[in-house]
């Protein structure tokens, strides 16, 4: 048996203010086993980033959306999705 997974992110935002980023996520995870799809769970959600010369950090809160019936799984994923993300540019 071989499982493979698919993580997509997409995302848009507009800058209202120098630094600030308001914008819609959309976070689909996607599993295949065998080369056939078995699962599948997407979520969107508003984010809100702010960024400085050096660092970045983002934050979003994901609801999860029935997208691929024939294999939305609310059972074995979370309705919710909350993240936090933090970047440093090197």
């Amino acid at each position: 048996m071989q499982e493979f997974i698919v993580e997509t992110d997409l995302g848009v935002s507009w800058q209202p203010a120098p630094g600030w980023g308001l914008g819609v996520e959309v976070r689909g995870h996607n599993e295949f086993i065998d080369g056939k799809m078995e699962h599948s769970a997407w979520f969107s959600g508003p984010v809100i980033a702010y960024a400085q010369t050096r660092w970045w950090l983002a934050s979003t809160i994901m609801r999860q959306i029935p997208l691929i019936e024939d294999h939305n799984d609310h059972a074995d994923h979370e309705d919710w999705e909350a993240r936090l993300l933090l970047g440093v540019r090197l």
